[in-house]
Formats: C-alpha cells, sequence, structure tokens
C-alpha cells in the first residue's frame, strides 16, 4: 500500500492501463483485495516541494506519463 498528497491543481488518478481496465469491468460480482491499497489525499493548500524533494535521486521524473494515451471522455453533456 501507499498514500500520496496531491495539492491544488496537480493532476493525480489511476493510470490509463487501470482506468481502462476499471470501465470495461461489468462489476457482476464483488472482488477480493488482493495486493495493496492506495490512498490519495487532497488538500487545498498549495504545497511547496522542498530542494530536498526536488533533488532526490528516487523521484518520480517520468510521473506524468502514466497518463500517456488516456483518452478524454468528458463530453459536457448530462447523463439521464
Amino acid at each position: 500500500g501507499g498514500a500520496s498528497l496531491h495539492g491544488v491543481m496537480t493532476p493525480h488518478g489511476p493510470d490509463a492501463e487501470s482506468y481502462r481496465s476499471a470501465v470495461s469491468d461489468p462489476c457482476d460480482e464483488p472482488k477480493r483485495l488482493d495486493g495493496g491499497l492506495a490512498f490519495m489525499f487532497e488538500t487545498s493548500a498549495m504545497c511547496r516541494v522542498s530542494r530536498h524533494a526536488l533533488e532526490c535521486r528516487h523521484r518520480e521524473v517520468g510521473y506524468a506519463r502514466c497518463w500517456d494515451g488516456l483518452e478524454s471522455t468528458f463530453t459536457g453533456e448530462e447523463k439521464r
């Protein structure tokens, strides 16, 4: 498992493959959680990143690439 803190206007959410897998699942029956569980916390506060965090060797430099290939499904129209 893990946790992450996301500041205002910071993109976050499931990667493209996880999203596609979730929306194509018919959810016919409950599934047992095997593995980890992630918690995402959001804050409206503007977070300041420390110099140490920016220079940390295990920083995820290519983090935003996890959404490559994720297509927008927002139409702006209300579903009924």
